[in-house]
């Protein structure tokens, strides 16, 4: 976790609501001209509109699932054709 969170930084916002970020992070998050803002827990990963969309079509309902599970799992939820 520390590895994923040490890019992490706070943002500012401008007078119209904007987050301003910086070109590194741009460069890194692969953003060009669109951004895709996505709710991981209690944070909000921003990455390239391409990243995104290379990443989620592959994700047919069985993967889906797949992923659901274990996820599930880590958070201490039952996973399917487990009781509660």
């Amino acid at each position: 976790m520390r590895h994923l969170y040490a890019g992490a930084r706070e943002v500012e916002v401008d007078a119209q609501g904007r987050l301003l970020l910086t070109p590194e992070h741009r460069g890194f998050a692969r953003i060009e001209d669109r951004a895709v803002f996505i709710g991981v827990s209690n944070v909000v990963e921003v990455v390239g509109e391409e990243v995104w969309d290379a990443e989620s079509n592959g994700l047919d309902p069985d993967t889906f699932t797949q992923l659901g599970d274990r996820v599930g799992r880590r958070s201490g939820s039952p996973s399917a054709g487990e009781q509660a």
